[in-house]
């Protein structure tokens, strides 16, 4: 990855990555699914009230959610369905450079075809974490054992499934890549659980073997887990030994939908209302590859889910913005509006005018939900006995209306200072709001070359520092040339159009990111 730090028009104002970054602001993690090839609703994104609106009552460290796995312990695939719960004793510790923490895993599920069928889990996990922190990149390693006692008891057609803990293992290894905007991760997973048959030990013992990778991520607007997990079954010490080998891919998927709703022409103060709405989803496909000619083609190839009932909420609704009636960015600015990223009073937002770059870095800010820090007086900071932090940018002091929201990109490492200049009031040229699209996403590695030749007709007024992460905005879809095929680089960028193409990036994180994943399940 490129080492060099990238001045922009001469200035000291750096849209680069240096240094490492811990996200703040990390909603969930992997692990809501469980990790034996079973799927659950999976956790949900915090809302607008969650952000507005701070709860007094206590946070519950268990969640108990829908779940389903299939149980191919005797043979043939049986579909259960109940609950899992996730207790939680402790996380990754912001402040450590490493540590360890527990979860418990609580099964209990049955049959509902047949409920004396039933499956019975619970395993303590232990993880152990360290950070490694270089410039570019905060990166968090894990890895997670089982503790205390592992218990499961399977019953099935009138038999008695009893784990042998003895013997059983897991283990599983991750790494979180954690960017400005999104946490990325990914890792393997490997189980072997030994089973008697009956509470005496008839002699048989079964032998389900599960491995394979994990990956997803996580950010405001969606979040995605996926295995890929291969699995055998194995009898031994009975009549007769038989296996079943086969694989699984269960996932879970949550994501933010914006929909508008048109008042009836009715006497009423408002047009319409946007609802955003929190869609969860887990999904599991197998399929046995071993030969069975016992079972049917719908045993051997099969899928189930777990939809959740979908919440939402009411934003709030624009108003004041009928001056905006045909403009090409009407509906975008809207949006922005309501979502509560843009705040400037409409009677002064004017789509043609230039973007300052305080406005802009505002923008992505509260788009991904960055956490913005109080500013301090100086009266209260000496009454705490505590220095004053230095002033990072000399033109953006702390009475600056939008200083913590460039504090934050600055901690973000979105953006770079030694005292030197902002220029927040100066427009943002197109070049360089297309750059930090990219690196907010952590993307960068998909423009290839450090000064690849973009597809655009005016490359080569495309700075050098910028070619990689516009080509690989380009290939993201995030932006693309007008009818000319130019970009027009130099160019400061309108209110309008970064209204735009801040909705653009948006709607690439609510569902372009999301169908990627998914498309490695069909």
């Amino acid at each position: 990855m490129r080492q060099k730090t990238c001045k922009i028009v001469s200035l000291a104002f750096l849209w680069i990555f240096i240094g490492g970054y811990f996200s703040p602001f990390v909603y969930g993690k992997e692990g809501e699914m469980g990790y034996f090839g079973g799927i659950s609703e999976g956790y949900r994104l915090p809302q607008t009230m969650d952000q507005q609106v701070v709860s007094k009552s206590k946070k519950s460290k268990s969640t108990t959610m829908n779940y389903k796995e299939i149980v191919f312990l005797t043979g043939t695939p049986i579909e259960m369905e109940g609950t899992l719960k996730i207790e939680s004793k402790g996380q990754v510790d912001e402040d450590k450079d490493n540590g360890t923490y527990q979860e418990v895993y609580t099964v209990e599920i049955q049959n509902l075809k047949n409920p004396e069928e039933s499956l019975e889990r619970k395993i303590t996990l232990e993880t152990r974490y360290y950070k490694k922190k270089q410039p570019y990149m905060t990166q968090v390693i894990k890895e997670t054992t089982p503790i205390k006692k592992w218990t499961e008891t399977v019953k099935i057609g009138g038999e008695t499934y009893i784990l042998n803990a003895d013997k059983s293992e897991f283990h599983q290894s991750i790494i979180e890549d954690y960017t400005p905007g999104v946490q990325y991760y990914t890792g393997a997973i490997s189980s072997k659980s030994y089973y008697t048959k009956g509470t005496e030990g008839a002699g048989e013992e079964l032998i389900y073997s599960l491995e394979g990778p994990i990956y997803g991520y996580e950010q405001q607007w969606s979040k995605t887990e996926i295995q890929e997990l291969q699995f055998v079954v194995e009898s031994t010490g009975g009549e007769k030994t038989w296996q079943m080998a086969g694989t699984l891919q269960p996932s879970v998927t949550t994501k933010k939908t914006l929909q508008y709703h048109q008042l009836p022409n009715l006497p009423h103060s408002l047009e319409g209302t946007y609802k955003e709405v929190m869609e969860n989803h887990g999904g599991l496909f197998y399929n046995i590859t071993t030969y069975h000619p016992e079972l049917t083609s719908k045993q051997k190839i099969g899928s189930v889910s777990v939809p959740s009932f979908n919440i939402f909420e009411i934003l709030q609704a624009p108003k004041n913005l009928s001056f905006l009636k045909g403009h090409f960015a009407e509906s975008d600015v809207k949006k922005l509006y309501s979502m509560n990223i843009l705040d400037e009073n409409p009677a002064y937002f004017q789509p043609n005018q230039a973007m300052p770059r305080a406005q802009y870095v505002k923008a992505l800010i509260r788009t991904m939900n960055i956490p913005i820090e109080e500013v301090e007086t100086k009266r209260t900071s000496r009454r705490k006995n505590k220095e004053e932090d230095p002033l990072i940018f000399a033109d953006v002091p702390k009475t600056h209306p939008d200083y913590p929201y460039i504090m934050a990109a600055y901690k973000s490492q979105l953006i770079q200072g030694d005292g030197a200049y902002f220029y927040p009031e100066r427009p943002i040229s197109r070049e360089e709001a297309f750059v930090v699209f990219v690196r907010i996403l952590g993307l960068e590695r998909l423009g290839l070359d450090p000064t690849p030749q973009t597809p655009f007709v005016d490359d080569r007024y495309i700075a050098s520092w910028a070619k990689r992460d516009l080509y690989a905005a380009y290939n993201l879809g995030l932006i693309k040339g007008n009818t000319e095929g130019k970009i027009m680089p130099k160019n400061w960028l309108s209110k309008g159009e970064a209204a735009a193409l801040i909705n653009r990036l948006i709607d690439y994180l609510r569902y372009d990111i999301l169908e990627d994943y998914r498309s490695l399940q069909y």
